[in-house]
C-alpha cells in the first residue's frame, strides 16, 4: 500500500514542480482562456456541449503532462481538439 501512496505523492510533486516550469505555466493558462472565450459563441450551437467536454479533456491532458505522463496525454489531447473542431463548425 505504501508504494501506491508513494506513487501518488510523487505525481503530486511532479505536478507542483511543473506548474513552476515556464512553458507549462504560460501555455496552459492561455489555452484555458481561449476555451473560456469560445463559450459564448458555442452555447447556441447544437454541438456546443462539446466545448465543455473538450475543456475537461484538455484539463485532464494538462494534468497528465504535468505529472510526467505526456505519452498518456496525447490521445486525450487529440480527442479535445477533435471535439472543439466539431463543436465550432458552421
Amino acid at each position: 500500500m505504501s508504494s501506491m501512496v508513494d506513487f501518488f505523492n510523487a505525481q503530486k510533486e511532479n505536478l507542483r514542480q511543473m506548474l513552476q516550469f515556464e512553458p507549462f505555466a504560460v501555455l496552459f493558462p492561455r489555452v484555458h482562456a481561449l476555451y473560456e472565450s469560445m463559450l459564448p459563441f458555442c452555447t447556441n450551437k447544437p454541438l456546443g456541449r462539446f466545448v465543455l467536454l473538450s475543456h475537461k479533456a484538455f484539463l485532464t491532458a494538462a494534468s497528465l503532462i504535468g505529472q510526467g505522463h505526456a505519452d498518456d496525454a496525447a490521445p486525450i489531447a487529440r480527442r479535445a481538439i477533435e471535439m472543439i473542431r466539431l463543436a465550432t463548425r458552421d
